[in-house]
């Protein structure tokens, strides 16, 4: 139901905070990327290759970006959590695609603040 509301609370400003299950998966996300970065999977698939340079260069932002969004104990921002779920999703973002090498490292210190 939530999410169906969802258009109606962004125009309005209120937003309920990102649900642990949600959190969760979006830490999934990365510790997934960094996993392909360390052993990148062999054969074809649909699915757009992390780039490994950038994402093991961030690793160690990238876990505490993990480890912040699966702390129960801590609210996240609404706002921030679109950005990290962003950073992920984005096929044509730094963990997917060229930018400087500690681009991602970068997003992620900030990103992980901003929670």
């Amino acid at each position: 139901m939530v999410a169906a509301l969802e258009p109606l609370l962004r125009r309005t400003g209120v937003r309920p905070a990102p649900s642990l299950r949600q959190r969760d998966a979006i830490a999934a996300g990365f510790e997934r990327a960094l996993e392909e970065a360390r052993r990148p999977r062999g054969g074809l698939t649909a699915a757009v290759p992390v780039r490994a340079e950038a994402v093991l260069i961030a690793a160690d932002a990238l876990e505490r970006l993990i480890a912040r969004l699966r702390d129960a104990s801590r609210p996240v921002d609404p706002e921030a959590f679109d950005a990290v779920s962003d950073l992920l999703r984005d096929g044509s973002g730094p963990v997917y695609q060229w930018a400087e090498p500690a681009t991602l490292r970068r997003r992620a210190r900030v990103l992980c603040e901003d929670l």
